[in-house]
């Protein structure tokens, strides 16, 4: 197979995209029914030198996502790519959508964000985005010869919500790397005092994490004398200004300001750090995909609590404890519950959750998405198209 790998998204990878694809370019590059591979990304992203380039890939870049691409006018420099290169299948790790000739386009729906209703704190302009993002994936995932949905609530949401036709769709988790002999370095916003006595929560600072429900458990904590401190990760985007202001002012008058730490965009060793060091780790997310930070903190140890809502048990299973998504009273009952337990207790919930972070492999995910390719790809020889 002549693989081609387009990642048309408007600029630049998130955290998690950029993780998704340095697990899998190797992997697919080296799976034993790729011939030749090709990644095609926006210029400015040198993914050539994230790893060893295999001997069957080859990069190229193209133009960013624009409204030209949403009209659906053909990116020239993109299709000269994949003209130059001839591929047997596209595959769009994004939920993007390209024509080229009758070859077949396999996509994915990693950004379950855009369907959930809008939150308070989203602002127009987030709105708008939103509405954007939801009409091109759906657009995609229809055009698509097929769609790899990254847990079992995007397959459902795909089949039984938007009517999607099941035997166009396949579940395929992400990975986890287990780095047990990655050691981790505290990041220097963390007050010393704090040592391991602190919750920690992570994701960008916007609506949809729910970051509201840490907050309002803290003060719940403080009513019932308990000091307790929040070190919070990730950054606010220049449009969550305002939010972020807002959780901030929230703080203040509940005299919380001193309980939390804003520890902002870690690396991976910080971030390591924080999972192994944490009294909890809490996640408050209203929406997930794929949760990439729930099975980083399983794969630490970290005992978790977590939302209700899916697709968080979905990954969690009984490796966390879950509270009422929305309420903090219920948060901060679930973070008492779980500080009473002895250490033999905690210990027993930090190897399960270890165990089940290992079921979690990216080689499994590189194995499955080259069976659904594969797949495909003979479909669309055995029908003469896409």
């Amino acid at each position: 197979m002549r693989l081609a790998i387009v990642n048309l998204t408007g600029g630049g990878f998130s955290g998690g995209y950029k993780k998704y694809l340095k697990n899998m370019l190797p992997r697919l590059a080296e799976h034993h029914d790729v011939d030749a591979l090709l990644c095609v990304s926006p210029e400015g992203n040198d993914v050539s030198a994230w790893f060893a380039k295999p001997p069957n890939a080859d990069y190229c870049a193209c133009n960013p996502l624009t409204l030209r691409h949403i009209a659906h006018i053909p990116d020239k420099r993109l299709f000269e790519c994949l003209k130059r290169f001839s591929p047997d299948v596209i595959f769009m790790p994004v939920e993007r959508y390209i024509k080229f000739n009758s070859v077949p386009v396999v996509n994915m729906l990693r950004n379950m964000e855009p369907f959930m209703p809008n939150m308070k704190g989203d602002s127009l302009q987030e709105t708008f985005r939103k509405l954007i993002q939801r009409k091109l994936a759906c657009h995609s995932v229809k055009r698509a010869g097929h769609t790899i949905a990254v847990s079992n609530f995007v397959r459902d949401y795909l089949t039984a919500t938007l009517h999607f036709p099941e035997n166009k769709v396949s579940q395929v988790y992400h990975g986890v790397n287990q780095q047990a002999s990655v050691s981790g370095k505290r990041p220097p916003a963390i007050p010393n005092e704090w040592g391991g006595e602190f919750l920690f929560t992570c994701g960008s600072v916007r609506p949809a994490r729910g970051l509201e429900d840490a907050l309002e458990a803290l003060n719940e904590l403080k009513a019932r004398n308990l000091d307790m401190h929040l070190v919070i990760a990730g950054g606010a985007a220049p449009g969550m200004r305002k939010y972020r202001e807002g959780l901030g002012r929230f703080l203040a008058s509940r005299g919380l300001t001193d309980r939390i730490c804003w520890a902002g965009n870690l690396n991976d060793e910080e971030m390591r750090w924080c999972y192994e060091r944490c009294r909890l780790f809490i996640m408050t997310s209203r929406i997930e995909a794929c949760p990439n930070i729930a099975l980083e903190a399983m794969s630490c140890g970290a005992v978790s609590i977590a939302a209700d809502n899916p697709p968080l048990p979905e990954f969690f299973s009984d490796c966390a404890a879950y509270y009422e998504a929305g309420n903090g009273r219920s948060l901060a009952e679930a973070i008492v519950n779980r500080i009473a337990l002895d250490r033999r207790e905690i210990s027993s919930l930090s190897e399960r959750a270890q165990k089940r972070s290992a079921m979690f492999s990216w080689d499994l995910t590189a194995d499955k998405t080259m069976n659904v390719l594969m797949q495909i790809l003979m479909r669309s020889k055995t029908q003469g198209r896409p």
